[in-house]
């Protein structure tokens, strides 16, 4: 699993998931509950083997997610939500960025403005902001903004909505298998993200999405 997303409109997040073939598949969410929560998988994307998801997100507000991922040379694309079903979900990919290579991230609306950015831990540990500009293309993310230091050995990032803020926080799981919360301050640099809270324990070899 790399993601939950509303791929077909129906009100309801279904899983997106790689499987070890490198196929892609899309479990939509039923309405139902337990066991019938989730129906019969769809194929949507093949020759994923080697890609690194950042996330599902609409970057263009065309009301319908995509996909961001890094290929294995470190090249960042999006996948643009086409309004189609199967294997036309996804269309032709758009090159957002390059010289990814080693850095893990995460998509969410981070400074409150409306759009997916990117969150993203380079390879020493420090994490960046990439804010969406507004634009397309390589020119979809704005210059960088350093937001944490010391991510290094990190099991799980994931950035989302956990309050009614508007601004996403953080949630890590350290490399003790400890899960902690760092809420969004509403402040810039350095001071995006406050004083960690302890929520969990015992999370080793967990993704969180």
């Amino acid at each position: 699993m790399f993601g939950l997303a509303d791929l077909y409109r129906t009100g309801r997040p279904g899983i997106i998931a790689r499987d070890s073939a490198g196929t892609l598949w899309y479990y939509p969410n039923t309405g139902g509950t337990g066991t019938s929560t989730f129906g019969a998988r769809i194929l949507v994307g093949s020759g994923w083997t080697g890609y690194t998801v950042f996330g599902l997100a609409d970057l263009y507000r065309t009301g319908r997610p995509g996909i961001i991922a890094r290929d294995p040379a470190g090249t960042l694309w999006y996948y643009p939500g086409t309004g189609g079903t199967g294997t036309a979900t996804f269309g032709t990919r758009i090159q957002v960025g390059a010289g990814w290579t080693g850095y893990t991230g995460d998509i969410a609306d981070i400074n409150g403005d409306g759009r997916p950015d990117l969150l993203a831990v380079d390879p020493a540990g420090t994490m960046w902001l990439y804010p969406n500009a507004g634009g397309t293309g390589g020119n979809t993310f704005g210059a960088r903004i350093q937001v944490g230091a010391g991510w290094s050995g990190y099991q799980a990032i994931d950035a989302g909505q956990l309050t009614g803020s508007g601004r996403a926080a953080v949630l890590g799981v350290d490399p003790a298998g400890t899960m902690w919360y760092y809420p969004n301050t509403g402040g810039t640099g350095l001071r995006t993200f406050g004083a960690r809270i302890h929520v969990g324990a015992g999370w080793t070899g967990y993704a969180i999405n």
